[in-house]
């Protein structure tokens, strides 16, 4: 399933605004959806609240945008050991089958260049010293 790309502009809230000085602006936001395919409202993560068994998410559509807390989806893939990292009543996809086209298109033009840096089995490449058994 493709990821959505819906985009929208957040401007920030009142209490930042009033404190905004020439020289220290308040700079208007931007969110990206990280849905599948959809026609419910948007969604983007803004930070994670795991001690409340959930996150903090922008949401959006053509006339109103929120922010709220939701509790984390239950989705699991066991194959690949990997829990969906979207809320739990979220539309289409779990975020384990959304593919987002920008950044596929960006890993093949990527991995096309420089094959080294990739791995054959799809995972993310090797971060020298980190992740490599031969790094120092």
């Amino acid at each position: 399933m493709i990821q959505c790309t819906a985009v929208a502009l957040l401007p920030p809230p009142d209490y930042i605004a009033e404190q905004a000085t020439p020289e220290r602006p308040a700079n208007t936001a931007h969110v990206s959806c990280e849905l599948g395919e959809h026609d419910d409202d948007h969604a983007q993560l803004l930070w994670m609240e795991d001690e409340r068994g959930g996150a903090v998410w922008a949401r959006w559509n053509a006339n109103s945008t929120r922010i709220e807390f939701l509790p984390w989806c239950g989705g699991y893939h066991p194959d690949r050991d990997e829990a969906c990292g979207l809320f739990a009543t979220h539309p289409a996809g779990h975020s384990f089958e959304v593919v987002d086209p920008v950044r596929e298109a960006l890993r093949d033009l990527l991995s096309g260049a420089s094959p080294h840096v990739f791995l054959s089995d799809d995972r993310p490449p090797l971060l020298p010293g980190r992740d490599d058994p031969d790094g120092p």
